[in-house]
């Protein structure tokens, strides 16, 4: 083999995995990729179940998307996390993506009628203006979550409910493990993702350390956390990691003081030993 012919094999193997990479960046890869483990819920996101009370104008922008971009007007009814302000309905726009990766609205394919029930955790958009007015926009990309509410075996999607991941977790999965119920399977892993939300909120939102404990006693069984990250969380200082890394790059680090190691309680080690036990087990596995 020559010095030629194996750089272009090279080159030629970089330049697919470069694009493969960009491919599943850029969301477009036609395989959803398991979200990393999350230890709390972006501020900027909406999660609420709605109603369909109406629709936009349709939005031609040929420079951001293919097709006309058609707007649900959808009127809260649950309100899990609304950012900073609540509204009298939001306008939530769906779009998919080409063969080439270039998004196109999803409008022409199907419009819901007025009335469909929804169940969101929905980004501001960027296709299109991110509000009309004092109206806000959202969107939905490839694997977003909106979906509609659909109850299956009782559960649903209700702002106060607090999930038993111990004890309902188990039977519901075998549920869901059936062939026949294989195709609805999303509807699973988004309920799993709201749940967790809801969860991950009343931790930030917990006053006392009982509170807090409570929480995570909860949480030990859930899934798609990242459980260890949790422990960071204070009452009355719930600062997660990812919000402290953010906080210390924007500081000088001339006026930057190194946190002290927090020592945790009996309790939070006795936590922590019993979720890296469930993790070993293959316990909290979904699929």
């Amino acid at each position: 083999m020559t010095h030629r012919t194996t750089f272009l094999r090279t080159f030629w193997l970089s330049t697919f995995l470069i694009c493969s990479a960009a491919s599943i960046a850029l969301g477009c890869s036609m395989v959803k990729l398991p979200e990393p483990p999350r230890s709390i819920v972006s501020p900027n996101m909406f999660i609420l179940t709605g109603e369909v009370i109406g629709y936009s104008e349709p939005i031609v922008d040929p420079g951001n998307f293919r097709g006309a971009a058609i707007g649900l007007k959808i009127k809260p009814l649950e309100i899990i996390h609304f950012p900073h302000f609540k509204v009298d309905y939001v306008e939530v726009f769906m779009f998919g993506h080409g063969t080439d990766c270039f998004p196109e609205s999803r409008s022409d394919r199907y419009i819901p009628p007025i009335g469909t029930r929804y169940r969101m955790a929905l980004m501001p958009a960027t296709l299109v203006a991110s509000r009309s007015g004092s109206i806000v926009r959202l969107q939905s990309r490839m694997w977003d979550i909106i979906d509609p509410d659909k109850g299956f075996f009782g559960f649903s999607t209700d702002s106060s409910f607090e999930f038993d991941y111990k004890n309902e977790l188990p039977p519901l999965l075998e549920k869901f493990r059936k062939p026949e119920m294989m195709e609805t399977r999303g509807w699973l892993s988004d309920f799993l993702y709201i749940e967790a939300s809801k969860d991950l909120l009343r931790l930030a939102r917990a006053r006392t350390e009982d509170q807090r404990l409570k929480v995570l006693e909860r949480l030990l069984y859930c899934p798609n956390i990242n459980y260890r990250r949790l422990f960071l969380s204070e009452v009355g200082s719930p600062l997660q990691l990812e919000e402290r890394e953010a906080l210390l790059q924007s500081m000088s680090p001339r006026v930057l003081n190194k946190p002290r190691p927090k020592k945790y309680s009996k309790e939070e080690i006795e936590l922590m030993n019993e979720r890296t036990r469930l993790e070993a087990s293959g316990r909290l596995k979904i699929w």
